[in-house]
Parts: C-alpha cells; sequence; structure tokens
C-alpha cells in the first residue's frame, strides 16, 4: 500500500480548501500577469527601439525572461497552495527587477554589457569545471571522485568544452565588450557581481539602497534568503492557542498570504520598466484596468482577498 501522509501535517486538499478565497484571485491574477508578459516580451524584442548597437539589449531581455519564467512557477505553486517553495522563486524575483532597473536607471549601455561580460565569464568557468584538459576541470573530477553519492561521472564531463571556452573568450575581444571586460579583470582572481563594476554598488544590499529599495531588501529579502538557505526557524515550529509549539503544517494557508502579495509586483513593474524602454508608445493602463486591477488591488491590500461584486 503506498504511504499515506501524516494529515495534521500535510492535507493537500485541505490546504487548497483552507486557501481558496486567495488562491482564486491569486492564481488569474499570476497568469493574466505572466500571459501578457510573454506577449510584452516578444514585442519588445522586435522593437524598432532596439539599439543598433551588439548585445546592448541583452541584458534587460533576459532578466525581464527571468522574472516571467519564475512568476509562472511562483502561480503554478501558490494555485496548490504551496507557500514556502514559491519563496526562493520571489526572490529571484526581486534580484532580477533589481537588475533591470540598475540597468534602465543610468549609464544603460556599459551596465548591460557588465552584466553580459559577468554572465560570459561564468559560462567560462562552468565550461572549465568540465573540461579534463584544464587544471579546473581535474579537479572537478577528483571532487566527483570522492564524492560517493556521485554516478554517470564520465557523461558529465563530455568533449568539446574547449570550442565552448574559445567561443566565449573571443567574445571578450569585440570592440564593444574589450573595454567592459578590461575593468571585469581588474578585480581577477576574485569573480565581481556584474553590478560591482565601474564603482557601482558593493554587494546587493547597497544595490537595493541605490534603487530605493532598502526597506523591502531588509524586511523581505532577508526572510526570503533565510528559506532559500534552509537556515529559517520558523517554518518548522507553529504556536497553538494554548502557547505550546508544534511542528508547522506543510502548505500552511497562513504563509500563503505574504508570498501572495509580494509576487504580482515584480513581474507588473518589470513589464512596465521593460515596455517604457522599447515600446514607449504602447500604453498599459486599458490592459491594467480592464484585467489587472481589481485582482491585483484584492491581492495586495491588507484587509482580505475577496473581489468586489460585479
Amino acid at each position: 500500500m503506498p504511504t499515506e501522509p501524516i494529515e495534521p501535517l500535510l492535507n493537500r486538499e485541505m490546504s487548497k480548501a483552507a486557501s481558496k478565497e486567495l488562491i482564486d484571485v491569486v492564481s488569474p491574477l499570476l497568469q493574466e500577469l505572466v500571459n501578457y508578459a510573454t506577449n510584452a516580451l516578444a514585442r519588445c524584442a522586435r522593437s524598432d527601439q532596439i539599439s543598433p548597437r551588439r548585445d546592448v539589449d541583452l541584458a534587460v531581455l533576459a532578466l525581464y525572461r527571468h522574472v516571467i519564467e519564475v512568476t509562472d512557477g511562483i502561480e503554478v505553486l501558490l494555485s496548490q497552495s504551496c507557500a514556502v517553495p514559491a519563496i526562493p522563486l520571489l526572490r529571484s524575483a526581486f534580484e532580477a527587477h533589481l537588475g533591470i532597473e540598475y540597468i534602465l536607471q543610468d549609464e544603460y549601455e556599459r551596465r548591460s554589457l557588465s552584466w553580459l561580460v559577468a554572465y560570459i565569464h561564468e559560462r567560462i568557468n562552468a565550461y572549465e569545471s568540465l573540461d579534463l584538459s584544464t587544471n579546473r576541470g581535474r579537479g572537478v573530477k577528483k571532487l566527483f571522485e570522492d564524492d560517493q553519492s556521485a554516478f554517470g561521472i564520465q557523461r558529465l564531463f563530455p568533449n568539446g568544452m574547449q570550442e565552448n571556452i574559445r567561443r566565449l573568450q573571443n567574445l571578450l575581444t569585440e570592440p564593444h565588450v574589450q573595454p567592459v571586460d578590461a575593468e571585469y579583470s581588474k578585480s581577477a582572481p576574485r569573480r565581481p557581481k556584474w553590478y560591482q563594476l565601474f564603482n557601482g554598488p558593493a554587494n546587493l544590499r547597497s544595490l537595493a539602497e541605490k534603487m530605493h529599495r532598502g526597506g523591502q531588501y531588509e524586511l523581505l529579502y532577508r526572510q526570503w534568503s533565510a528559506v532559500a538557505h534552509a537556515q529559517d526557524f520558523q517554518t518548522l515550529i507553529a504556536p497553538t492557542p494554548v502557547g505550546n509549539a508544534v511542528i508547522r503544517r506543510f502548505r500552511d494557508p497562513e504563509l500563503m498570504r505574504d508570498v501572495s502579495r509580494q509576487s504580482p509586483r515584480f513581474i507588473l513593474d518589470a513589464t512596465r520598466l521593460a515596455m517604457r524602454k522599447f515600446r514607449p508608445k504602447e500604453s498599459l493602463k486599458k490592459w491594467y484596468i480592464s484585467e489587472v486591477r481589481v485582482r491585483f488591488l484584492a491581492v495586495t491590500k491588507r484587509t482580505g482577498f475577496r473581489l468586489p461584486p460585479e
């Protein structure tokens, strides 16, 4: 017989039923935001506002796509009353949204190419880890040999890594990229974050403060990071009405509220920023009023989640 869960800890259908009022609002809202964003991304990518200079617009488009994809995942989890697993995705959406804001704030081309150069270096590092002709690759292979949980090790080190490395290294010599790569190389052997280049913010907290989101970082992002890094004690223990402490139930409807309130914000604002950059003549107002506003306000306000009567 298949194993049944301990119902006081995990009752999937009961959790969904307890969160139904919220799910019925937030799930269609996030689906609409994601659906519209896929159309917006496609229109932005073929906009006549795309820079004629190579690679300049890749960062914002990539970060916007990331916000869309993780929000799509958040919607799937919230529709099943899975708030805690959605938190790392919400954290990731916050980071990508910060990146979009920072790139669009000032020095657009240089910040965008800084993102690209840092990405290229991370890919080179990853390929070197898989290339047995490099010291790094041989070191990683030894780590896997010492890792008794690893299996199929040869498939982890495919051929052709040197060609991938050469291709990416050639990209770093392109005239429009080389000055940014020179700035990146000043930090060698440390691998700087892309936003740190050219005397940028020292860390993510500083980046958030620069974008006037320091409060979100302190009160929300730190909590989200504790969950993402398995350092959150609050997800284990829940108080009882008589003052005792018990193991918190999985898919706890109480945890759905904060995740649901924050999850629409980043994708909506990322869409606004992307459209303002690449489709400045298009207004989001009509779409927002007709398809988003009622549910957005019902989810993000603090008084409840009921929709007003039609």
